[in-house]
């Protein structure tokens, strides 16, 4: 029995590919969705996957999950379906993951960031006291004080 260890960019261009070249003339491949090592024509199946995963670290962490809860009660959804992408401190974009290649995107900041970025963008003058439902493309989350909006380059 053999033992091959790949990395992670290694995985997905097997993945992708449905191969790897792993030495001369030895590779991994999918065949009729199954995975075999290929060794000079000679197949062998596998037999078990050890996968290792390391975990993302994330600042402010709970700023990260409490958010992360009110989009999932907003929007009906499930945790799992929300992923957090990146952030600075004051605003903060998440995935929506319906579907393994379906994503969009949303821009997550409190009241005084939602007020800032449309007086950026919009010529006229914004006056929304707190609390409002919305502040221009930025809706309320909940009962909140954070204003999310979909992603789109501005």
């Amino acid at each position: 029995m053999e033992v091959i260890t790949i990395n992670s960019e290694q995985v997905i261009q097997l993945i992708k590919n449905e191969y790897l070249e792993i030495a001369q003339n030895n590779r991994i491949e999918f065949v009729n969705n199954n995975l075999v090592l290929n060794c000079n024509g000679e197949i062998s199946n596998v037999r078990s996957i050890n996968i290792l995963f390391e975990k993302l670290e994330i600042k402010n962490k709970h700023i990260i999950d409490y958010i992360q809860n009110i989009i999932c009660e907003h929007l009906n959804l499930e945790l799992n379906e929300v992923i957090y992408s990146s952030g600075c401190a004051d605003e903060f974009d998440f995935k929506i993951r319906f579907a393994p290649n379906i994503e969009w995107q949303i821009v997550v900041c409190e009241y005084s960031r939602a007020l800032q970025n449309m007086c950026f963008i919009s010529d006229e003058q914004i006056n929304v006291k707190p609390g409002a439902p919305a502040i221009g493309i930025y809706k309320r989350l909940g009962k909140s004080a954070y204003y999310f909006r979909w992603f789109e380059r501005i």
